[in-house]
């Protein structure tokens, strides 16, 4: 049996939210740096150093993007100032019932990790955005939220691990996708 390489576990991460500064992404990148706290004090570990910037700091092990799929472009330049060694992961929203936008997003930030030698991690899909964005104010495990906070708990414990997350999709509830129309089709 072949010697198995473990991951490194990220001691220094940015979490870097891109857009609107009201809008869901810097609600979720506050979630989610509330979850690795939890997570670490739960499991008796010292909490990873948490940076909100990439500038001076090159001594970054992960960075975490959270953006609406319409600025992957954005999120895409926060690329060039990042270290090949980094792990990225990602979050994108789409206000849109399905998940096709923020997918195509999540895609495009892999195609630029993959050109610039950087570690693609997976991430979070998070469709109906505004949905989402209406209802951060409540309880993080009740109906409205649960399922985005046990998605972003998935990917918390892949980055605190050093792991691939995959890509998944976050299921809103049927609330949600209802009052949330779907993304065109494309002619």
């Amino acid at each position: 049996m072949a010697d198995e390489v473990r991951p490194r576990l990220p001691k220094r991460i940015a979490l870097i939210a891109v857009g609107e500064t009201h809008a869901l992404p810097y609600l979720i990148a506050n979630d989610f740096e509330d979850a690795l706290g939890a997570y670490s004090e739960i499991g008796g570990t010292r909490p990873p150093a948490i940076s909100h910037s990439l500038e001076g700091d090159p001594a970054i092990d992960a960075v975490v993007i959270i953006f609406t799929s319409s600025d992957v472009r954005l999120a895409e330049n926060l690329l060039a100032n990042l270290e090949s060694k980094c792990l990225v992961y990602a979050l994108a929203s789409d206000n849109a019932g399905d998940a096709e936008n923020a997918l195509r997003a999540l895609d495009a930030l892999k195609d630029a990790c993959n050109e610039q030698g950087l570690s693609w991690m997976g991430g979070l899909v998070v469709p109906c955005r505004a949905w989402y964005e209406a209802h951060m104010g409540k309880p993080r495990m009740g109906g409205a939220r649960r399922s985005l906070s046990e998605a972003t708990d998935d990917v918390v414990l892949a980055l605190r691990c050093g792991n691939y997350a995959g890509v998944s999709v976050v299921k809103a509830p049927l609330r949600a996708r209802i009052s949330t129309p779907k993304t065109p089709a494309h002619r």
